[in-house]
């Protein structure tokens, strides 16, 4: 038997001798046989025609309706509906056709769709599984009917991500914060839903962008989990044990044959080449990349396979290395490569010299936790400790956009805690009985809800990293002598606001005199038995 020699062969040895994760939770389709076909009569007739052995076919005709009675002649058993619009819901097994023709209106349900209308329903996104809109060229449309046929019946995906409201920053009140994964989402499955966004997970289709740029963790993929991955990247680090620098490869399928294709012709990694598949690179965050190089890998090299991922990830990997400059790394701008429809031969001579790894293999041995939050704490620990070898304590200012951050509050501020009560991570909180707020920074996120929120737009957000300890204490940001019940000495809120409420008001015909203004500084329990004891009460129409 041939021993495993090379550090890269111990280490997927390693990672092949692991036991099996826990299974992904899966989302059972039920798939039969309608097919509703949406177009030119004559074009859906002429495919319904092919499919009817598998297919019950339902035509929605959008033009050419005086041919409809030749056509249902020629087509007795077929079923043909005129319409003028429709619109669609649902999904694969589960669709919904709501259609108007003139003053009539109805819903049929189907499976499967064809839709060959010119403008199709749906399009400019990802488009649904068993939705297909091929345009108008004939083999586009034949493909398009081999792959509808073949989703009949019951199958399985994965639930590719794991959605916390809880935690969602997307919106508190009505007032917008966080929308990253609107914008990054290639197949609308992400829509708004009050405070927060909901995932249909019929519709997603595991792409991972909005994993990758959202901040608090709200959306976690399952394909593989954190700690899944996290375990796996450890036993191959702990079984590569060499002098040799690691630098991880990581790419997805659609770069996985290119890579076998050409090893197959001779092709060969370079030793120091750790290749790692994923289902997709654009799950990788700042978490990600920071615990790989805490880890103990030199760099790290993801293979996108479109441009438009790219931004997301260059950004993470920007904040990635803004951090390892602040400890002075001098090679921190090559520590996270993100490649581009590259071929292996170009990546390999691009990456041929190794990097020397910045964080010695194997002195944090920490893996990646269920929620991001506890994966960060970890992560800026180890980021403090070497930080503190390095005599690095000073807060480093970090690109616009990164999720980590402070927050400052100007004179403006009131004390209301409007801030603290929309702050999906708890950075932001109230001083119990003492008006004072308070702020941990370890635990922001740069969301934006509380400047958002803020009446007094007296919020100001910096992204930086602070790598003292006091990044995990809760901070003093704004502080007022308290202001008491002038009969029960409850505490009514912060002395300057009463004082200024007081000063405005005193003006006003119902708070004139002094003892109308005592009201004002009194709990709202002091205050209905101070108005239940006047003998001459104020009246609304005597004012």
């Amino acid at each position: 038997m041939r021993m495993s020699n090379s550090p890269r062969e111990r280490a997927l040895a390693a990672i092949a001798a692991l036991p099996s994760f826990a299974p992904v939770p899966a989302l059972e389709f039920t798939v039969g046989n309608r097919l509703a076909i949406i177009g030119d009569p004559d074009v859906a007739f002429g495919w319904g025609e092919r499919v009817q052995q598998a297919c019950a076919v339902i035509v929605l005709a959008t033009a050419h309706h005086h041919r409809l009675a030749a056509l249902r002649a020629a087509h007795p058993d077929a079923l043909v509906l005129p319409v003028d619009r429709a619109a669609i819901e649902g999904h694969a097994g589960a669709y919904r056709v709501l259609w108007e023709c003139g003053d009539e209106q109805g819903e049929i349900a189907c499976d499967l769709i064809l839709d060959l209308q010119a403008t199709p329903h749906w399009s400019g996104f990802e488009l649904p599984v068993g939705y297909f809109a091929p345009g108008s060229d004939p083999l586009d449309q034949a493909l398009a009917v081999l792959a509808l046929v073949q989703l009949i019946g019951e199958w399985e995906k994965p639930r590719y991500v794991r959605f916390s409201s809880a935690l969602c920053a997307h919106e508190r009140n009505r007032i917008g914060g966080c929308s990253r994964c609107l914008e990054v989402c290639d197949t609308q499955a992400i829509r708004p839903s009050g405070d927060h966004v909901a995932i249909d997970p019929y519709w997603c289709q595991g792409c991972g962008d909005c994993v990758g740029v959202c901040p608090t963790g709200a959306v976690r993929f399952q394909y593989p989990r954190p700690a899944d991955w996290s375990t796996a990247l450890s036993a191959a680090l702990d079984a590569w044990s060499d002098e040799t620098p690691c630098t991880l490869l990581c790419y997805d399928e659609r770069w996985r044959g290119a890579l076998a294709q050409w090893e197959a012709e001779g092709g060969e990694l370079p030793d120091h080449f750790l290749p790692l598949p994923i289902w997709r690179t654009t799950i990788f965050s700042e978490e990600w990349l920071l615990y790989a190089l805490i880890r103990g890998v030199a760099r790290v090299v993801l293979v996108s396979a479109a441009e438009s991922e790219k931004p997301a990830l260059l950004r993470a990997a920007a904040m990635v290395q803004t951090v390892f400059e602040a400890l002075g790394d001098p090679y921190a701008a090559e520590r996270v490569a993100i490649v581009c429809e590259t071929t292996p031969e170009a990546l390999t001579k691009r990456f041929s010299a190794p990097l020397s790894p910045y964080v010695s293999p194997g002195r944090f041995r920490f893996r990646l936790q269920t929620e991001k939050n506890d994966s960060m704490r970890l992560i800026r620990d180890a980021l403090a400790k070497l930080a503190a070898e390095r005599q690095v304590d000073a807060p480093v200012l970090l690109p616009s956009g990164s999720s980590w951050g402070a927050v400052a509050v100007t004179d403006r501020c009131t004390l209301c805690f409007a801030c603290t009560g929309v702050c999906p991570t708890q950075a932001l909180q109230a001083g119990g009985g003492i008006p004072k707020l308070q702020f941990t920074e370890a635990r922001c996120v740069q969301c934006g809800l509380c400047a958002n929120t803020c009446p007094e737009q007296a919020i100001e957000l910096t992204p930086r990293w602070n790598p003292s300890q006091e990044a995990n204490q809760a901070v003093i940001l704004r502080q007022s002598e308290p202001a008491y019940c002038a009969e029960c000495g409850a505490v009514l809120g912060p002395r300057s606001v009463l004082d200024k409420m007081v000063a405005t008001l005193q003006s006003h015909p119902l708070f004139g005199q002094p003892d109308r203004q005592l009201l004002l500084r009194l709990c709202a329990d002091c205050r209905v038995k101070a108005q239940f004891r006047e003998t001459d009460p104020v009246r609304i129409w005597e004012l």
